[in-house]
C-alpha cells in the first residue's frame, strides 16, 4: 500500500465495485489525502457520479466530489467497431470488418460491455467454426436468448418508481407515470432488444411514433440528467441479476 501512496498519478477503474469495508474506506481516504498533499493526480471511473455512490462513506464521497467530473456517453457504432477490432487484435484473433460490425450492432453499452462480449465470444472454442461472422451470429443468438422479458422489466420499473404496472400501461399523463413508462420503453429497447411496435402493444396499445418519442426522450436525458442516468444504471443491473 505504501508503494501506491507514493504515486504521483493513480487510476482507479470501476469505483462502484469497491467494497464498503471499513479498512478499505480508511485506506482510500488516506490515499486521497496523501495525493492531495503531494499535488498528485487521481483519475477514477464509475458508472455514476462519485458523490452518489452508496458503497463509499460520506467523507470519501465528499473528497471525490470536489474534483472535476466528466460524463462520457456510450460509444457509437463506428467507435464500437474500432474498439472491437483493436481489442480482438490484441488478443491475437483479429475480427473481420463484417464480424466487428455485427458484434458492435448487437452489443449495447460501454467499452467494458464490449470487452466482456469479446471475452465470452473467444472463450467458447467450440463456437469457432465456419468463420468469425458465423461465430458472432451464433453468439448473438445465445445472447438474445438470455435477454430479459418485457414483463420482468415492467415489474422492476414499477417497483423502483413506486408506480403500479397497470398505471404504466394506462393512458395516465401524470408525470411520475410518464417517467416510469418512458424508462420501461428505453429498457425494453436496450436490454430486451424489442421493436417499437412490440413495446407499444404491451404498454396499452401505443403506436410506433409514441414509443419512439419516449425512447429518444430518455436518450436525451441520459446526457444531462444524473437522476435519469442513475435510475437506468441501477435498473439495468437489477434486471440483469434477475434474468
Amino acid at each position: 500500500m505504501s508503494a501506491i501512496h507514493s504515486r504521483a498519478f493513480l487510476v482507479i477503474d470501476g469505483l462502484e465495485r469497491l467494497p464498503r469495508d471499513a479498512y478499505v474506506q480508511q485506506e482510500l481516504r488516506s490515499l486521497l489525502d496523501a495525493l492531495e498533499d503531494r499535488g498528485g493526480t487521481l483519475l477514477v471511473t464509475s458508472t455514476q457520479a462519485a458523490g452518489t455512490l452508496r458503497n463509499l462513506t460520506v467523507d470519501v464521497r465528499s473528497r471525490l466530489s470536489a474534483g472535476l467530473m466528466l460524463q462520457l456517453l456510450p460509444p457509437g457504432d463506428a467507435a464500437k467497431q474500432q474498439i472491437l477490432r483493436q481489442a480482438s487484435g490484441a488478443l491475437g484473433r483479429l475480427l473481420s470488418d463484417e464480424a466487428a460490425r455485427r458484434l458492435a450492432a448487437g452489443i449495447r453499452g460501454t467499452p467494458s460491455d464490449l470487452f466482456g462480449a469479446l471475452f465470452e465470444l473467444f472463450a467458447d472454442r467450440s463456437n469457432w467454426t465456419g468463420g468469425d461472422v458465423r461465430c458472432v451470429e451464433r453468439y448473438l443468438g445465445r445472447l438474445a436468448a438470455r435477454r430479459p422479458a418485457l414483463r420482468n422489466i415492467l415489474q422492476a420499473v414499477a417497483k423502483y418508481c413506486a408506480v403500479p404496472q397497470k398505471l404504466i400501461k394506462s393512458s395516465s399523463r401524470r408525470q411520475s407515470v410518464v417517467t416510469a413508462r418512458s424508462i420501461t420503453v428505453y429498457l425494453s429497447r436496450e436490454l430486451a432488444g424489442l421493436s417499437y411496435e412490440r413495446i407499444g402493444a404491451a404498454l396499452g396499445g401505443r403506436d410506433h411514433s409514441t414509443i419512439m418519442h419516449s425512447h429518444r426522450k430518455i436518450e436525451r436525458q441520459l446526457t444531462r440528467d444524473l437522476a435519469t442516468r442513475t435510475a437506468i444504471e441501477e435498473l439495468s443491473r437489477t434486471v440483469a441479476a434477475n434474468c
